[in-house]
């Protein structure tokens, strides 16, 4: 039986290696010049529907919970259903991995990396296997301190969430085909203390099983429409798109909402401290212009958003071309796409146990592996670069993913480089490229993991 999809996928395949063949041999390290494949004119719309969920992920201390994003998010699509995912016997986490970092600090400090590495290790052989009957993490992580003889912090009484959010269990994904994603999981949370990576693994166990769209709490709605003074100036000077105008825009916007004081001008000035003087001041002028009348209620609602059947929408930005994000990240329930990738996830996991890397710091390895890169596993948590976690759970994961299905389903040859069909699957590939949203705000800048990349961004090309 022919596949109603074959002509599209023949017509945008022709468009790449069109691309690719009018690049004259001698331009190939100049990707500034190269020919882009066109895909505007090939019309084909996803025949699935996202549901009408809304999912956020925290795990850890809910007292350090900002949900005022997500309440936004909320109030802007009441036909949806906005959800909590919590893990609720681990929420003692983040604070006893600071315990452990502060007393091998004050005890071991001429090697205390060594130590603390010793000390998550007998962490994790205490209390995971404990885990498997009615003991929770909290419970046994206690136990541990005290037999330990490190002093316990006070424990503070962790809030119950906005009521208005529908609130759920992480726990409750841990069943099925993608069980064994459960170890994975807690070699995040117990060993390595990485609660990014551990979020990651969740988004995708939510998606598989409920589609819907995943969002980061520090992500806004779209809010670019509302700044049509400021839109104008960027295209007059040729600025088409920029990280700090972006936050400084949704800085303004959230001042505008909440309560504008009188240091709003200095808040959006030190956004755009990259700026000279005389971009910087018309550019400020313009942004509060735009948010001076502005209400909740404008901020609009996403439309109805189109999926193909196996595949997730991802989030990118319409200036970065071949660039792509995962602060948000939709789907169709039982996506195959996603699927694959938390198979790749557990794969990548069994490369780590099979090499000794789980347990074992390793610095430094070559590149006899494609997977090598991600042997530095215990070492990245201690230097804070996350480059292994975008590999193994992260957007760099989804996105090899992703143009590993484009080259199968549209049967590219290898010559092609993966940024055309990056590129077509960015720019006019309907259904991949999600762009109802705001990557750059006031909580992303703050992110810890943001920060932790050193300003390289939660992206993959």
């Amino acid at each position: 039986m022919k596949d109603p999809h074959d002509d599209f996928k023949r017509r945008l395949r022709a468009e790449i290696v069109a691309a690719f063949n009018q690049r004259a041999p001698q331009t190939l390290p100049q990707e500034i010049n190269r020919p882009r494949p066109d895909v505007s004119h090939i019309a084909h719309k996803p025949e699935y529907r996202i549901p009408d969920l809304i999912h956020t992920v925290w795990i850890g201390d809910r007292h350090s919970l900002d949900l005022s994003y997500i309440q936004i998010w909320k109030a802007a699509n009441p036909n949806k259903t906005c959800c909590l995912w919590v893990d609720s016997g681990s929420h003692d986490c983040q604070r006893f991995h600071h315990q452990l970092a502060n007393h091998v600090k004050t005890t071991r400090p001429c090697d205390r990396h060594d130590a603390l590495l010793r000390l998550q290790n007998e962490a994790f052989a205490f209390i995971h296997p404990q885990m498997a009957g009615e003991k929770t993490f909290n419970a046994l992580a206690a136990q541990f301190l005290a037999l330990k003889g490190i002093p316990e912090q006070p424990r503070p009484v962790s809030p119950t969430p906005a009521s208005d959010l529908q609130i759920n269990e992480i726990a409750s994904l841990f069943t099925g085909k993608f069980a064994a994603l459960r170890r994975c999981y807690d070699y995040e949370v117990i060993l390595r203390g990485n609660f990014a990576a551990a979020s990651d693994i969740v988004r995708l166990l939510i998606l598989y099983r409920f589609g819907g769209l995943y969002i980061d709490r520090d992500t806004l709605p779209d809010i670019d429409g509302l700044f049509t003074t400021t839109n104008a100036w960027q295209h007059l000077v040729g600025i088409p798109g920029h990280h700090a105008i972006t936050r400084a825009k949704s800085t303004a916007l959230l001042i505008r909402l909440r309560a504008p004081n009188e240091d709003a001008l200095a808040q959006i000035r030190a956004c755009l401290l990259s700026f000279p003087e005389p971009l910087r001041e018309p550019l400020c002028q313009a942004i509060i212009a735009d948010t001076a009348p502005v209400r909740l209620a404008d901020i609009r609602a996403l439309e109805p958003i189109a999926c193909y059947r196996d595949l997730p929408v991802l989030s990118a930005l319409s200036w970065l071309p071949e660039t792509w994000f995962s602060n948000v990240i939709g789907c169709a329930p039982g996506a195959k796409g996603v699927s694959i990738m938390l198979r790749t996830i557990h794969k990548r996991y069994r490369f780590l146990e099979s090499n000794n890397a789980i347990f074992t710091l390793i610095a430094s390895h070559d590149n006899r592996h494609y997977l090598s890169r991600l042997l530095p596993w215990r070492y990245e948590s201690l230097i804070k670069t996350g480059e292994v976690t975008l590999a193994l759970t992260g957007p760099g994961m989804i996105v090899e993913v992703l143009l590993a299905l484009g080259y199968q389903i549209l049967k590219l040859s290898e010559e092609i480089p993966p940024a055309f069909l990056s590129e077509a699957m960015h720019g006019a590939y309907p259904g991949i490229a999600f762009f109802s949203h705001t990557l750059d705000t006031p909580l992303s800048a703050r992110s810890t993991w943001m920060n932790g990349l050193c300003n390289n961004r939660e992206s993959a090309r």
